[in-house]
């Protein structure tokens, strides 16, 4: 009877024994299928897959803007600080700096580019600065003109003590007239100004008194009628040669505080005043109230081609 029973269940085992190999098998072969599956979409890329896409995308006007604002407010923060100290300014050391502070502004607004939207702004703005430049400057200069003159006078005074020829004499007066220009424009606001106004007429004296010792010393003009009278007197070759240069070279030293340049060839070859007296004439550019002046000079040769003398026969103003 047991065999029987076994009979009668074996069959039935062995089909669900099946059922559940197959299941297993169906379940291993499908997620074998679908790891492949799934590889196949997720497999690693090539460097070349992976390198970022470039993108082009101009900074330059950008940087352009940023770095010309940054100069523009740069250049306003030293305008600002010079307007500040210009309002209290009065020594030179101050006055100094105040065009320091221009100086800055007008050289941070020139390196705005032209191609720069903020360019024509940074050229109105130049061109204002220039202006507060030049007045720095100048009050600068009218603030030490107390300074400078007493320096002028000083020289000046120095050498009359020992001052003996025409030349000498000259530059002692040139020193007084520079010292008494420099007290006139100290100005008003200064501590100084009344000093200044008395230093004037003192310095006006002691230069008058400079100019009557030139023209004690000075060496009378031959008229055209004495220069013609030796026309014929034969001139010395050493004279004609040497006498040019060493002329030009005497007025130099002679006007080396006021001259800004000298003009020769007016005359070829010297001219005879008496036997053994020579004259050449030059002209003589030089500053006198801030204005180039030209003034003829005739200066007087030895035989031996030695500057003598000279006079200022001509002034042009």
């Amino acid at each position: 009877m047991v065999d029987k029973t076994l009979e009668k269940v074996k069959p039935s085992f062995l089909w669900m024994l099946g059922t559940v190999i197959l299941a297993i098998a169906s379940a291993i072969v499908g997620g074998y299928w679908g790891y492949l599956k799934g590889r196949s979409f997720s497999a690693p890329k090539s460097a070349e897959e992976y390198a970022p896409v470039a993108v082009s995308v101009s900074t330059a006007p950008v940087q352009t803007t940023v770095e010309a604002g940054i100069l523009l407010q740069e250049a306003f923060d030293q305008a600002e600080s010079a307007r500040q100290l210009k309002r209290s300014a009065k020594t030179e050391e101050e006055w100094d700096s105040v065009a320091s502070l221009w100086e800055e502004a007008i050289t941070l607004m020139k390196k705005i580019p032209q191609y720069s939207n903020k360019y024509d702004l940074a050229q109105q703005e130049i061109a204002s600065y220039q202006q507060e430049l030049q007045a720095a400057r100048e009050a600068r200069m009218r603030s030490g003109a107390f300074r400078q003159a007493v320096n002028n006078a000083m020289q000046a005074a120095k050498l009359a003590q020992a001052a003996k020829t025409e030349s000498e004499w000259n530059l002692v007066a040139s020193l007084w007239e520079k010292a008494s220009e420099l007290m006139k424009i100290v100005p008003s606001s200064s501590s100084k100004y009344r000093v200044a106004r008395e230093k004037v007429s003192e310095y006006e004296r002691n230069l008058n008194y400079a100019k009557e010792q030139v023209a004690k010393r000075s060496p009378a003009v031959a008229s055209e009628n004495e220069i013609l009278a030796f026309s014929s007197t034969y001139i010395p070759s050493s004279v004609k040669q040497k006498a040019p240069e060493r002329g030009e070279i005497y007025l130099q030293d002679l006007f080396a505080p006021v001259s800004i340049g000298f003009l020769t060839g007016e005359t070829k070859e010297p001219e005879v005043v008496k036997p053994g007296t020579y004259l050449i004439r030059y002209q003589v550019a030089y500053r006198k109230h801030q204005t180039e002046q030209v003034a003829k000079v005739a200066v007087f040769f030895d035989q031996d081609a030695n500057a003598i003398e000279h006079q200022i026969v001509a002034k042009e103003f």
